[in-house]
């Protein structure tokens, strides 16, 4: 490891032949100072790309947290909606009414054709 960047040799290393060949020059290359300074933009580029990943690491665990809390608040409103009656459709058996909901499966005189029956009657 190299103890400036605390980074394996070999990753410090690609990243500086990478910058050279980049640049058109040879890795290694011909003078010393030019490959100090492959190394050294390399350390900068390697710390960047190191706290990129760490910010995504984050931000990933960040959303895996929040899914987590999603599936069990989905979960939370099937359970309490499984407390509900079943409801069943209803038709107008005339046809002339919207379908309707009611809490039995025994069928139920239509809401709307009750109050037309009721209007009629007291007229």
């Amino acid at each position: 490891m190299n103890p400036t960047t605390n980074q394996q040799p070999d990753r410090r290393t690609r990243y500086a032949a990478a910058m050279a060949v980049r640049d058109g020059d040879t890795w290694p290359t011909q003078y010393e100072s030019d490959e100090q300074d492959y190394l050294r933009r390399a350390d900068a580029a390697i710390a960047l790309a190191d706290a990129e990943q760490a910010d995504l690491r984050s931000y990933e665990q960040r959303l895996r947290e929040q899914h987590d809390l999603d599936v069990a608040e989905v979960r939370r409103l099937r359970d309490e909606l499984s407390e509900y009656e079943v409801m069943n459709p209803q038709q107008c058996p005339a046809g002339k009414h919207a379908d309707w909901l009611v809490d039995s499966e025994r069928t139920h005189a239509c809401p709307w054709c009750e109050i037309e029956r009721l209007k009629s009657a007291t007229k």
